[in-house]
């Protein structure tokens, strides 16, 4: 299908044998971005592997993410960050809830913080934001600042590991396509739409059991029926990431806590319209009642001894 978005031409693929003809044959023409002037800021477009255009630059930021960022030991390396930061998750919506299951939460407002903190520490090493935070989305400047007048100074005596700004601020370009270092300076789109009625049964419903049937397509951009993260050159490079956050962070709420939806909802009469943000979002904030699970502790103790 094909839109005018007032005077840029928008191709929108709804289809998965569409999807596959696009990715496999012409992924290279298709792997550019529409850029608008308000997405520049100061300092441009290409300092961000999402919005910088393809080329010897963007592939230089990719390889980046791909061979330091996400590679598997890192990745490895890093559990105890995502262990610490979803563990304050768990201790930020006890204390929200009144530790009783006497006050709802808005429970996409507590992923979304311990989604943050855990960029900041994998940037930073350090949270960005509390639960008291009024602006959760303000980022913390001075604290790269920081950072980086420490990198000059000969860093610290403490041994940690390298977080992301460490691995940013050591590289070292090695051609005439790369820069020679990193500074706080230099650190369109095809939509695809995975509702086609002749891939999903009601593609419309919210029917997360779905995934659990036998032989279902996996997420890794292999089977263009379900691409979440994208395909291609394009593809999102923090899926390793994002494959073992989402199942220790949705894994740790349903074992600490046994919800109740706010305001005697049932289930079946929430309200599952969405609205767009950074990521697709629901209209209607998912509003709970989270109840302590009394064995939880009891189950940490006796594996803790």
């Amino acid at each position: 299908m094909t839109l005018w978005l007032g005077s840029m031409c928008t191709v929108v693929i709804s289809s998965d044998e569409v999807a596959r003809q696009m990715f496999k044959n012409h992924d290279v023409v298709l792997a550019g971005r529409k850029i608008y002037e308000a997405m520049k800021g100061d300092y441009g477009n290409e300092g961000s592997i999402i919005t910088a255009q393809y080329g010897a630059h963007w592939r230089m930021l990719r390889r980046i993410c791909t061979t330091e960022f996400f590679v598997t030991s890192r990745l490895d390396a890093m559990r105890g960050v995502r262990s610490r930061c979803i563990d304050r998750m768990v201790q930020f919506i006890e204390e929200a809830g009144g530790g009783n299951c006497t006050k709802a939460i808005d429970v996409g407002r507590f992923f979304f913080l311990m989604s943050f903190n855990l960029i900041g520490n994998l940037m930073f090493s350090k949270d960005l934001l509390d639960p008291q935070s009024e602006r959760g989305a303000k980022f913390f400047y001075h604290a790269g600042k920081r950072r980086m007048k420490s990198m000059d100074n000969g860093g610290s005596d403490e041994e940690k590991r390298k977080d992301f700004l460490d691995v940013l601020l050591e590289f070292r370009g090695d051609g005439p396509e790369e820069p020679s270092t990193f500074s706080s300076r230099t650190i369109n789109v095809i939509v695809f739409v995975r509702r086609d009625p002749k891939t999903w049964e009601d593609p419309l419903a919210f029917k997360p059991d779905r995934f659990l049937e036998p032989n279902m397509v996996d997420y890794k951009g292999h089977h263009f029926e379900f691409i979440p993260f994208g395909s291609g050159r394009r593809m999102c490079p923090a899926m390793p990431l994002a494959s073992r956050v989402l199942p220790l962070a949705l894994g740790s709420l349903l074992y600490s806590f046994d919800w109740v939806l706010a305001d005697g909802i049932k289930a079946e009469d929430m309200d599952m319209s969405e609205r767009m943000g950074i990521t697709l979002r629901k209209s209607v904030p998912l509003k709970a009642l989270p109840m302590p699970y009394k064995g939880y502790k009891n189950n940490i103790s006796a594996c803790v001894a």
